[in-house]
């Protein structure tokens, strides 16, 4: 009647096994649940930035021309100027800060001279910093 159950020992011998193989995979799966927290952190502020990027490419030579200088955000302080009015982020995430430089310059050229917008977008979360520039020329001004 022995041989047909489980011994003691093999029962330890089991358990221990099984904790064993367990104890590293669960350790795994939390290196793996952390990695895709960032990744799609990333990926989410990733997609705030493109917008925010092509919310202010679209923005009227006036903005640009009345506002020249360094500019601040926050989640909470975006969209309270006239810079950021209606600005529209599609992913609500708090923790990252926008700064804007808006430089003005004039393109001289031997036929005419045009306003140029040279605009640098910096996007800082704790993970990533997303950084581009928009250059944008305006209206055409008259020679001098």
């Amino acid at each position: 009647m022995n041989n047909k159950a489980f011994s003691y020992v093999e029962l330890i011998v089991a358990i221990t096994l099984f904790f064993t193989v367990i104890i590293p995979n669960l350790f795994f799966l939390n290196k793996a649940v952390k990695f895709s927290n960032i990744y799609s952190s990333i990926s989410r502020h990733h997609s705030n930035f493109s917008i925010l990027v092509e919310q202010i490419n679209n923005l009227d030579f006036e903005i640009l021309s009345f506002n020249v200088g360094h500019h601040y955000y926050t989640a909470k302080t975006i969209g309270f100027d006239n810079i950021t009015d209606g600005f529209a982020i599609p992913y609500n995430t708090l923790d990252f800060q926008l700064e804007i430089n808006i430089n003005k310059n004039i393109l001289y050229s031997q036929n005419s001279n045009y306003d140029f917008f040279p605009t640098e977008i910096k996007y800082t979360t704790k993970n990533k910093t997303f950084f581009t520039t928009i250059f944008k020329v305006g209206e055409k001004l008259e020679k001098k």
